[in-house]
């Protein structure tokens, strides 16, 4: 005779979890309309600076707001974020062409904030089966537009060129 345990029950959300939800909620309409500005300012104008003098007095500032201190309205922060982001070199800007770490249209931020929101670990099949199937299936795409053999071609995605670099010299090595 086969016994079945009934399974233990979820642990209850801690208070504090439950609180962060519902502060969250509360502010829900003042999040998007802030979202909604960072719209007007990625990518930055045609005509704006590719980068910004940062004076002695700016970075006094900055350093200012770095230091941990009592909690801020979220415009505040958002303010704070809009001119500590203004003193960089702007590579999203449409005439930027050193180098591109990411994308530079609104349509590729709007991509991080979504794997953002669902803080998908892709690390392994267990923990990640969703991802990890995307993955295998675009590395496929792949090996099949360079004219590789799609069922045998493999490998995996990483976050940027320093860790390909790195992979790479591992396999050669090994």
């Amino acid at each position: 005779m086969t016994s079945h345990t009934a399974p233990s029950p979820s642990p209850p959300v801690p208070e504090s979890i439950l609180a962060l939800d519902h502060e969250i909620r509360t502010h829900w309409p003042r999040i998007q309309h802030l979202l909604t500005e960072l719209l007007d300012i990625t990518p930055p104008r045609h005509d704006a600076p590719i980068t910004q003098h940062t004076s002695a007095q700016d970075l006094t500032q900055i350093r200012g707001w770095a230091r941990p201190g009592p909690p801020q309205p979220l415009e505040a922060v958002i303010a704070q974020a809009q001119t500590i982001f203004d003193h960089r070199l702007r590579v999203n800007h449409p005439l930027f062409f050193g180098f591109i770490p990411s994308g530079t249209i609104q349509l590729s931020w709007v991509g991080d904030v979504l794997v953002a929101a669902f803080n998908a670990h892709g690390g392994g099949r267990k923990v990640g089966r969703g991802p990890c199937v995307v993955e295998e299936e675009l590395l496929r795409w792949l090996a099949a537009r360079l004219g590789l053999p799609a069922r045998t071609a493999g490998g995996v995605f990483v976050s940027g060129g320093s860790v390909a670099n790195l992979m790479s010299i591992a396999v050669a090595r090994d």
